[in-house]
C-alpha cells in the first residue's frame, strides 16, 4: 500500500473578503508532506502583523530544511524549541506586545503516515479516523490540546506536542472557524470525506458569507496503489468501446458525405490525413514541397522574363477570364465557396497561432511579474520585522528583474513605472529618506542682483544675514520675501567661507584667510587683526567669547583658539592636543562644548577637552562621499551634514552617532550652509541664490 498526502489552503481571494490571521501550507520537497499552519490575533495590529511574518519565516524554514533523512518527531520538536525561544526573546525585547490569551495557532508536520502538531489558544483541527468498518470517527484534537495545556505564556507559547498514525482515508482539517457550528455535522463529514481537498475547501467556503475571514486547510491520506488500479479498471478499451466505435462511424459518414465545400468536412480531412504522418516525415514532405516550389518558382520567372513568356502568361490570363465570364452561375458559385472557405480557414490558423502566441507570452510575462511581486511582498514583510538590509537586499533584485521586463505595449511600460515607483518609495522608508517637493521659498538674492549667490549666513533673533559672492551682506525681509543690502562693500572685502554669531557679533571668514567682524549699526565689515597660522583657513565659529578656526595643511588639520585681548584677541592656541585620526580632509566643523570635524567622506570625529573620542556615525544609503558643512548647537540633540551634490541633509543623533533621518529635494542646488531653529520647528538652508526653509519631521512638536 503506498499512502499519499493531498492537502490544500484556503485564504482571502478577493478585496471583498476580510483578512483575519495567516494560512501557509507547504509541501516538503524532499519528502512526501506538508507543513501547515493557521494563525490569527483577535485584534489586528502592526504588531499582529510582525508577529504573523516571524511565524511565516519560520515555517518557510522548517519546510526548505526538512532533508530526505529527517526524523520527522525530532525535527518538530527542534523547530518548537527554537520557536518559542525566538517568540519569546522578541517579547523580552519589546518588538510586540500581543497578550497571549488573544493569540489563536495551530502548526504541524504531516509525513511517513504520521503527524505532529501543536497549538495554542482557540481553534478548530478535526480529525477524522476511517475504521475497518468503512466509519468514520471524528476527534476535535484541539479539545486535547487546551485540556494539556496550562495557562499560556510567552516564554513557551506552544508547550503541548499531539502526534498520531495516519491511515487511508484519514481526513485531518484546520480551520478559525468552528466547522461543527457552522455546518451540519453529517453534511460537514459528508464533504471532507467523500471530496478531494480541492473540493472540500471550495465547498465549505460557500456556507459563508462573502465578507467572512475564513481561514482553512484540508489534509486527505489517501491510496495511490488503488486509487491507480481504479482508475485503469475504468478506462474502457479502446479497440471494443462504444466510444471508438461511434467516433470511427462518424469518421466515415463524413469520408463518403456528398464533396459539397463545407469547412467542417474539410477540416476533418485535413485532420485525418495529417494524422497519417509522422513528425520526421512531416518535415521531410515539407522541405520536398518547398524546394519544389522554390524550383518551380525561378524555372517560371525566368521564363515569364522573355517575350514568349509574357505573351503566354497574357493569353493564359485571357483564357481563364473567358472560361469564367462564360461559366454556369452555379459554378461561379462553387467556385466562390472555396475561395471563402481557403481565405477564412488562412485567416482562422493565422489568428490561431497569433493568439497562441500571445497566450503563451503573456504567461510568461505573468510568471515574471509574480516573482517580482514576491519579492516585493517578502521585502514588505522584513521591514515589519525591522530586517532593513535583508528588505535592501530584495528590493534591489526585485527592481534587477524590473529591468528586464518587456515593455513592447503602453501597458506594460506603465506597469513598469508603477512597479519602480512602488520600489522607489519603499527604498526611500528603508533609506529613512524624506523628499520636499517644494521647500518653502523665503528670498532670493537674484532679486535684488543677477548672478551673486549666497555663501554663509547666519540668524541673529529673528534676523537672517546673507554673505553674498559679490562681497556684500544682505538682509532678508520676510514680509516681501526678498533680500535688501545691509552692508556697503569695502575694497578690501573678499567672498565669505563662512560666518558665525556669538551673542549678537557677527563673525565672517573671507578669502585669504582673513576674519571681518559685520557690524550692523554701521552696515560695514571691519576686517580683524589676527595673528596668522600655518596652513589654509577653512571655517570659522565664534563661541563663548572666543574666534575657532579649522586649518589645513598637506599633511593634517587643526584647529586654533584665539581667546579675547581687550578689543581684540590675543595668541592663537592649538585646542586639539591628543589625536588617531587625520584631519587632512576636514571640511567643516561645529562646536556644542565639544568639538565635531567633519570629513569630506563623511565622518566625523569628536573631541573632548582637545581629545579624540570613540565615537562613530551610523551607516548612511548612499553613503557620504563629498559633505562640505555641519552644523549643531548646544541645545541640540542632533548633528545636521550637508552634502551638495546629492541634494540632501543628513541628520545623526550626537550622543550615539545613529543615522536618524535625511532630507532631499530637487529645488536644493548648490547648497553651501544650514542653520536649524528646533524650538521654532525650522531648517533654513542657503541654495545658490535662494534661502528655503523646511519643517523637521524628526523633532516632536
Amino acid at each position: 500500500m503506498t499512502l499519499s498526502l493531498k492537502a490544500t489552503e484556503y485564504c482571502p481571494r478577493s478585496p471583498e473578503e476580510r483578512i483575519e490571521g495567516i494560512c501557509v501550507l507547504l509541501p516538503l520537497q524532499e519528502r512526501s508532506g506538508w507543513v501547515f499552519l493557521i494563525a490569527r490575533c483577535h485584534k489586528q495590529t502592526a504588531d499582529a502583523e510582525m508577529l504573523f511574518q516571524l511565524l511565516s519565516d519560520q515555517i518557510h524554514r522548517l519546510a526548505d530544511s526538512f532533508g530526505s533523512e529527517a526524523n520527522a518527531q525530532h525535527r518538530f520538536e527542534q523547530f518548537l524549541g527554537a520557536l518559542n525561544e525566538t517568540l519569546a526573546q522578541n517579547v523580552r525585547d519589546g518588538r510586540w506586545s500581543v497578550p497571549i490569551e488573544q493569540f489563536d495557532a495551530v502548526l504541524g508536520i504531516a509525513c511517513d503516515k504520521q503527524m505532529f502538531l501543536s497549538g495554542t489558544g482557540d481553534l478548530t483541527a478535526l480529525f477524522l479516523h476511517r475504521k475497518p468498518s468503512q466509519r468514520y470517527q471524528v476527534f476535535n484534537l484541539f479539545h486535547s490540546i487546551q485540556s494539556e495545556q496550562s495557562l499560556p505564556t510567552w516564554e513557551k507559547a506552544f508547550a503541548v506536542v499531539l502526534d498520531g498514525d495516519l491511515h487511508e482515508g484519514d481526513v485531518f482539517s484546520i480551520s478559525n472557524i468552528d466547522l461543527q457550528r457552522a455546518l451540519a455535522v453529517d453534511e460537514l463529514n459528508a464533504i471532507l470525506t467523500t471530496l478531494p481537498p480541492s473540493g472540500a475547501t471550495e465547498k465549505i467556503r460557500q456556507y459563508f458569507p462573502l465578507k467572512t475571514a475564513l481561514l482553512l486547510i484540508v489534509l486527505k491520506v489517501q491510496d495511490v496503489s488503488a486509487q491507480n488500479k481504479n482508475e485503469q479498471q475504468a478506462t474502457l478499451k479502446t479497440d471494443v468501446s462504444i466510444q471508438h466505435f461511434k467516433s470511427q462511424e462518424e469518421e466515415t459518414r463524413e469520408l463518403l458525405a456528398d464533396q459539397t465545400p463545407k469547412l467542417k468536412t474539410l477540416l476533418t480531412v485535413i485532420k485525418i490525413r495529417t494524422k497519417k504522418f509522422a513528425e520526421k516525415e512531416i518535415w521531410k514532405f515539407i522541405w520536398r514541397w518547398v524546394r519544389r516550389s522554390a524550383k518551380k518558382s525561378v524555372k517560371t520567372s525566368r521564363h515569364l522574363m522573355t517575350k514568349e513568356g509574357r505573351l503566354e502568361l497574357q493569353t493564359n490570363f485571357q483564357r481563364i477570364v473567358r472560361s469564367f465570364t462564360h461559366m454556369d452561375r452555379s459554378k461561379k458559385y462553387l467556385l466562390g465557396g472555396i475561395a471563402a472557405v481557403v481565405v477564412v480557414l488562412i485567416v482562422s490558423i493565422s489568428l490561431f497561432s497569433s493568439s497562441r502566441a500571445r497566450s503563451r507570452d503573456e504567461q510568461a510575462y505573468q510568471q515574471k511579474i509574480d516573482v517580482i511581486t514576491d519579492q516585493m511582498e517578502r521585502a514588505t514583510g522584513a521591514v515589519i520585522y525591522k530586517d532593513e538590509n535583508q528588505a535592501r537586499s530584495l528590493f534591489v533584485n526585485a527592481a534587477n528583474l524590473i529591468d528586464q521586463l518587456p515593455s513592447n505595449t503602453e501597458e506594460r511600460v506603465q506597469k513598469i513605472n508603477d512597479l519602480k515607483i512602488e520600489i522607489q518609495k519603499s527604498m526611500d522608508d528603508i533609506r529613512h529618506l524624506v523628499n520636499v517637493p517644494n521647500p518653502a521659498l523665503l528670498g532670493d538674492l537674484s532679486s535684488v542682483t543677477d548672478g551673486i549667490f549666497g555663501q554663509s549666513f547666519v540668524k541673529v533673533g529673528s534676523d537672517v544675514y546673507v554673505f553674498a559672492t559679490d562681497g556684500r551682506v544682505y538682509q532678508l525681509d520676510r514680509t516681501q520675501k526678498v533680500f535688501k543690502p545691509a552692508s556697503v562693500q569695502e575694497i578690501n572685502a573678499r567672498v565669505s567661507l563662512s560666518a558665525s554669531v556669538d551673542k549678537d557679533k557677527v563673525f565672517s571668514l573671507n578669502e585669504n584667510n582673513i576674519v571681518s567682524q559685520f557690524i550692523k549699526d554701521e552696515s560695514v565689515q571691519k576686517p580683524i587683526s589676527l595673528e596668522q597660522i600655518e596652513g589654509k583657513w577653512i571655517d570659522l565659529l565664534a563661541y563663548a567669547n572666543r574666534l575657532y578656526v579649522l586649518t589645513q595643511t598637506e599633511a593634517d588639520g587643526q584647529v586654533y583658539r584665539y581667546g579675547r585681548s581687550g578689543d581684540g584677541f590675543g595668541a592663537p592656541a592649538k585646542w586639539i592636543t591628543s589625536k588617531t585620526s587625520s584631519l587632512k580632509d576636514a571640511r567643516s566643523f561645529t562646536i556644542d562644548g565639544t568639538v565635531f570635524v567633519l570629513m569630506k567622506n563623511g565622518k566625523i570625529t569628536r573631541f573632548v577637552s582637545g581629545s579624540e573620542v570613540g565615537w562613530e556615525t551610523g551607516i548612511v544609503d548612499p553613503p557620504i562621499t563629498n559633505a562640505t558643512d555641519i552644523w549643531t548647537d548646544t541645545d541640540s540633540a542632533y548633528l545636521y551634514v550637508l552634502e551638495p551634490d546629492t541634494k540632501r541633509l543628513v541628520v545623526f543623533n550626537k550622543d550615539t552617532g545613529a543615522f536618524v533621518v535625511q532630507y532631499s529635494s530637487d529645488a536644493f542646488q548648490n547648497l553651501t550652509d544650514v542653520i536649524v531653529d528646533e524650538p521654532g520647528y525650522t531648517i533654513y538652508l542657503l541654495s545658490g541664490s535662494k534661502l528655503y526653509s523646511i519643517a523637521p519631521s524628526h523633532i516632536a512638536r
